[in-house]
């Protein structure tokens, strides 16, 4: 009987650092490098003047995420839509696009009776937009976003259509504290500009105990198996061994997504 490799990836956070100071506003727009493209094409995503254009275009729906992370901040932006614009603002986005481990603020002119999980102005599919704020498709709209932890609160057009304490939320007060930022490309048009974003303090207070390519700060022990870095996820497979991280951490709070293949035996020692 032949038997697959077991696999296991892990992504760690592990909270020892100290907080950092608020830094000045990014305008990120203004340099396409600072971005990153998750499936779709190059036509998902079109740069120019300090403003994006994302549409529809081959393998979408697909998204634009920051390289720089974040934590706590606070960003504005200017936006509008075609008429069956899907789009979202994303929060603590991981780098391998699975958006759905952080938050959303959906970003479309739907208005629902009562307020919908899917309407604009939404955490998506979680919490509906405390009152109607978008304009009719192909008009201005502005957003604000301020993620304070456990705070976030949410403005589209001056009016405030989020302001939730996530710790008491039953599935967000476990989504990602700390990732990219970024837009979806789903369906229809939506043209954003104006985007700035200012880092506030952490209130995690964490570290990153993975680097975005290779090992350092980790040494592979008494290991028969493959151990190695594909941006920012460690992978592992084929056989028994232990990776083990090289500070000495005491009094911590630790924090890792992982995903297994069938078969695999892994853990996290401590």
């Amino acid at each position: 009987m032949t038997r697959l490799p077991p696999i296991i990836a892990f992504c760690f956070i592990c909270l020892i650092a100290l907080p950092t100071n608020a830094e000045s506003p990014l305008l990120l727009l203004e340099d396409p490098d600072a971005w990153f493209r998750v499936d779709g094409s190059e036509e998902s995503f079109t740069f120019n003047d300090g403003a994006v254009e994302i549409g529809w275009a081959d393998n979408n729906p697909s998204v634009l995420l920051s390289k720089k992370i974040f934590e706590n901040f606070e960003a504005s932006f200017e936006f509008n839509t075609s008429k069956w614009c899907e789009s979202g603002f994303f929060i603590s986005a991981p780098s391998n696009g699975a958006t759905r481990a952080g938050i959303e603020v959906e970003l479309n002119n739907q208005v629902s009776e009562p307020p919908s999980v899917l309407d604009g102005g939404a955490l998506f599919r979680e919490v509906p937009p405390l009152v109607p704020a978008m304009n009719p498709y192909e008009t201005s709209n502005t957003c604000w976003v301020k993620m304070d932890w456990p705070r976030l609160m949410v403005k589209i057009n001056d009016k405030v259509v989020q302001d939730i304490d996530l710790s008491e939320h039953p599935r967000l007060k476990y989504a990602l504290r700390r990732g990219s930022v970024g837009f979806q490309s789903s369906a229809g048009t939506i043209h954003i500009r104006n985007f700035s974003i200012s880092p506030l303090p952490d209130s995690e207070n964490g570290i990153v105990a993975i680097p975005d390519q290779g090992l350092e700060g980790w040494q592979v022990v008494n290991s028969r198996n493959s151990w190695e870095n594909r941006d920012g996820v460690i992978h592992a497979e084929d056989g028994n061994g232990y990776l083990l991280f090289n500070k000495v951490c005491q009094d911590f709070d630790f924090h890792c997504l992982y995903r297994t293949s069938p078969n695999s035996n892994g853990g996290v020692f401590f």
